[in-house]
Parts: C-alpha cells; sequence; structure tokens
C-alpha cells in the first residue's frame, strides 16, 4: 500500500513560500481557506493486496476525510481494527469510501480549528466548520493568506476580501473558490 497526501494547502507567502499555487482556490498554508485546507491523494495498492477493489482503481473519492482519518484507516487496511479499537483517536475509517468505493459517508462534518497565521491575535472565534454536503461557515477571520492564487501565466494576485466579524457561509460544491458569502 502506497499513499501520498498533503497535511495542507500549499505556503503561497511568507517565510515557507516555495513557489506554490492553490489556483483556483482562495487562501493557502496557515489559513482556513480552502486554499489551506484541501488536499489530494493517491493510493495504490497492487493486485495482490485486495485492499481496492477492480472498479473502484483508477477513481475519485469525493467524501469528506480529515488527516486524522488515515491512522483508523490505515489500522483496517492492515487488518489491525481490533487491536485500534481501544485506541482513544478523532479520526474515522474511510477504508469503505476509499478502498471500495462505498457511497455512505463515513464523516459527516469537519472542524477546522484556528488559522496559524498570527497565532498570538486570534479572535475567541476565528474557526470554520464544514458539513457534507459542502456547506462552510466561517466565524470571523480565516487567515492569511485571503487572496485567490493565480494560473501560473498571471503575474498578479487578485486581491481578497476584507476580514469580516460576522460569520460567512460558502457551498463549496457549487463555490469551491468562496467568493460568494452567501451568510
Amino acid at each position: 500500500l502506497m499513499i501520498f497526501t498533503t497535511d495542507n494547502g500549499g505556503p503561497v507567502v511568507g517565510g515557507d513560500w516555495v513557489g506554490a499555487t492553490n489556483y483556483p482556490l482562495r487562501g493557502g498554508k496557515h489559513s482556513i481557506w480552502e486554499g489551506g485546507t484541501r488536499g489530494t491523494a493517491v493510493v495504490w495498492a497492487g493486485d495482490d493486496t485486495g485492499l481496492i477493489s477492480p472498479p473502484r482503481r483508477g477513481s475519485l473519492m469525493k467524501a469528506l476525510m480529515h488527516g486524522s482519518d488515515w491512522f483508523p484507516t490505515l489500522c483496517a487496511a492492515a487488518r489491525s481494527s481490533d487491536l485500534c479499537k481501544d485506541l482513544n483517536f478523532d479520526g474515522v475509517d474511510q477504508s469503505g469510501p476509499l478502498f471500495q468505493g462505498s457511497s455512505r459517508a463515513v464523516r459527516t462534518e469537519v472542524f477546522y480549528g484556528q488559522h496559524d497565521d498570527a497565532p498570538n491575535a486570534y479572535a475567541p472565534y476565528d474557526t470554520a466548520l464544514r458539513d457534507g454536503e459542502g456547506w462552510k461557515l466561517v466565524q470571523n477571520s480565516a487567515g492569511k493568506p485571503d487572496f485567490w492564487s493565480p494560473p501560473d501565466n498571471a503575474s498578479c494576485r487578485e486581491s481578497t476580501m476584507s476580514a469580516s466579524s460576522t460569520p460567512q457561509l460558502y457551498n463549496v460544491f457549487r463555490d469551491p473558490e468562496e467568493r460568494h458569502d452567501v451568510a
């Protein structure tokens, strides 16, 4: 079993910037905008493992998944769920949707916590919550960077809206770039 994944979006500003882009998403590493939190992964397992069903190979999984879900998922892949069941972790086993293509959602929400671009200046509730239907509620600031990454051939980044002290609501299925606050 081989997994290539990320823990966050690419850094687009600051001391750890290395030329990343999260185009067309808003934000980057250190923010809780989609550009800072949405990740991709590639999972491969040889035919002899029996982990990935033949119809599942080469397909996409669009279920809501959090980084903490990898541990219980890997426990299931190693057929060690019984050994892991007494461990206290926050993740949920995603082996059904990931390996077998199950359409049953095992995670219905993700709490984004606080951005980490200015840890000494957090407002009381700089957080976000997203549900399985794509609704994302942002309270106060989602952190910086809060602009949209440009396409590779663009010479400047697109400016952002000003930070809001009121809740913001986006549907990231219909508006993955988080441009239209519907709150």
